[in-house]
């Protein structure tokens, strides 16, 4: 199992590292000094930086899904509303995104090869939920 630290809190840095059985290593710096961000390991190695908290320019929060592979950065796409602090779970083809600052919930979908298809925003959570944490159930569980 692997972690993958890029920035964290408020920490206006671009430092990106991984942590193995073996220990720390470095990653290519992100482009930006991002904090409060999600993100989510995808089945092809990758890695996606969702949101977050972009402390260039004044400070924002920022709309962007960042893909790290191959050793690069890059950004794949769009939040439909900029957010930070908050969570993403993959399931399926889709990754769920609950926003802490806007409340959107959006989905991220994902080609059979995990390239980024659509961004929707499928509904809004009742107040602001800070980090919220995510399951995946099967419907009806309770019954």
């Amino acid at each position: 199992m692997r972690k993958h630290i890029p920035g964290c809190g408020y920490e206006e840095h671009q430092k990106v590292e991984t942590l193995s059985a073996t220990g720390w290593t470095a990653l290519p710096n992100h482009p930006k000094r991002i904090s409060s961000h999600s993100l989510v390991g995808l089945e092809n190695q990758s890695l996606l930086l969702i949101g977050g908290w972009d402390s260039g320019n004044d400070g924002a929060a920022q709309s962007g899904i960042w893909q790290l592979k191959d050793e690069n950065w890059n950004q794949i796409g769009e939040l439909l509303q900029a957010d930070y602090f908050g969570s993403a779970i993959y399931i399926g083809r889709s990754i769920y995104y609950f926003g802490y600052y806007s409340k959107a919930i959006q989905r991220l979908d994902f080609t059979e090869t995990e390239e980024l298809q659509n961004v929707e925003q499928i509904g809004n959570q009742p107040r602001n939920f800070y980090f919220p944490v995510l399951f995946q159930n099967v419907s009806n569980y309770c019954v």
